[in-house]
């Protein structure tokens, strides 16, 4: 399986390291209407205008919107039946696995007739009506995919998601096993619109993208754009990424010396604290749905807080983690150094690395021009941790006045970046230990 085959979406060719192995079966997998099946289509025709003949496998009844669909990308199925290049199936799960266990029968019959290199599958849902019980069906799944391997004719298996913004985890009876390449689609809830985003969850044997990628499907079928710039797009509730993690990654290459990189970095982010306008928000409800949009200031720095007791919140990941990991692998002494000198001038502050100061003086600046019910946001923050550096920071000064221990700190915090205090339309006082108990997990505001 050593010979690539061409998808016919150049973009996504590169994201499988040059396609997908000869012979080999593919699952794609998405909820209704997220272009399984133009993909599907797109790769027949590729195949067809490159000599390969194709076989389309539909459980459905015959259905004229197919060639609609088809015709509606620019494909013309029924020439390339006409031509001998296609050929199309409508039948049943059982009529059509019963037709693979015959050796030499119709279906070996029309693969070596026809010549097909490429056949989809679709849906491959379906065999599951033949049986309820996961061995069997595993079965039939094998019975299918080796099928098609016997003849060395790379597959495309399309499964449908029952949930609508798709379901990573839910591919059914074994199928990860089976195939050699999963491809996620899914739809994504970004900024009040519903986008699609496509993703190589596996590709044995190769070295494969990462990269969770937008795409919209045109009159010239898969328009497959960047990398999303936000997180949780997997779980079809994307976040816009704070825009200072592009910014310090930037500016941490401008110069080589390492005290400079970081108080240029410093510099710069203190100014863009110190320009933000005043932000009023009637209720604490405004504010949070600011931030769900990406409007408010203060998701320019860092993601949305999550919720870990009352008053008290966390950041998912550092948004400096990109710009550390870089200057520390270039110089561990010298950061670890420069970390030190930054606690010994600050000290009582959480400070695992040098940007500490820099992203708690920025999140106070932006919080304390933040108004709701016209009264300030005060935040002060109780412990960071660096899971690149292994290392982890208290607040000292913070931790006292809150009545917060460091294990209670150390618990709420969790597998967090930053834990700090929230007070939101409150006068500031001191939290009682009572309120500390670490809750159950409510996910993210």
């Amino acid at each position: 399986m050593k010979d690539r085959v061409k998808t016919g979406i150049s973009s996504l060719d590169k994201m499988l390291g040059g396609g997908l192995y000869s012979g080999s079966a593919c699952m794609i997998k998405g909820a209704p209407g997220t272009g399984k099946t133009t993909l599907g289509l797109q790769f027949l025709a590729h195949g067809i205008e490159h000599g390969e003949a194709g076989l389309y496998v539909t459980f459905e009844e015959f259905s004229g919107s197919l060639y609609r669909d088809a015709q509606s990308i620019g494909i013309d199925l029924d020439k390339y039946e006409k031509s001998g290049k296609l050929k199309m199936i409508f039948t049943t799960p059982e009529v059509f696995l019963s037709m693979m266990r015959k050796p030499g029968g119709e279906f070996d019959e029309a693969i070596l007739k026809f010549g097909v290199k490429r056949a989809v599958v679709d849906a491959f849902n379906h065999i599951e009506v033949m049986s309820e019980e996961p061995k069997r069906m595993r079965s039939l799944a094998y019975l299918m995919v080796n099928g098609f391997r016997r003849h060395q004719v790379t597959s495309l298996l399309l499964q449908e998601d029952r949930l609508f913004l798709g379901d990573v985890g839910g591919l059914e009876f074994g199928l990860p096993y089976i195939v050699e390449t999963i491809i996620q689609l899914k739809y994504v809830e970004l900024e009040s619109r519903v986008r699609k985003a496509l993703l190589v969850m596996k590709h044995r044997a190769s070295k494969h993208s990462n990269e969770i990628v937008e795409y919209t499907i045109t009159d010239k079928g898969y328009q497959i754009g960047g990398q999303y710039k936000a997180d949780h797009v997997i779980t079809g509730s994307a976040v816009p990424r704070p825009a200072v993690e592009g910014l310090v990654n930037s500016l941490s290459g401008v110069v080589p010396s390492l005290y400079i990189s970081i108080r240029l970095i410093e510099d710069t982010l203190t100014r863009m604290g110190q320009s933000f306008p005043e932000e009023h928000y009637d209720t604490e409800e405004d504010f949070f749905a600011a931030i769900e949009k990406g409007e408010a200031g203060i998701s320019k720095l860092e993601s949305r807080p999550i919720p870990r007791a009352e008053d008290i919140y966390a950041t998912e990941q550092c948004p400096f983690r990109a710009t550390v990991s870089e200057l520390y692998d270039r110089n561990p002494a010298s950061f670890t150094a420069l970390t030190n000198t930054y606690k010994k001038k600050y000290p009582g502050r959480a400070i695992v690395h040098p940007f500490c100061v820099c992203h708690q003086g920025v999140r106070e600046s932006i919080l304390g021009k933040t108004y709701i019910n016209g009264k300030p946001i005060h935040t002060e923050t109780l412990v960071c941790k660096s899971q690149i550096l292994g290392n982890i920071s208290y607040g000292t000064k913070a931790l006292k006045s809150n009545g917060v221990t460091k294990k209670e700190a150390e618990d709420l915090l969790g597998m967090n970046a930053c834990l700090y205090k929230l007070l939101i339309d409150k006068e500031q006082g001191k939290a009682k230990a009572k309120e500390l108990t670490p809750p159950v997990p409510r996910g993210i505001l």
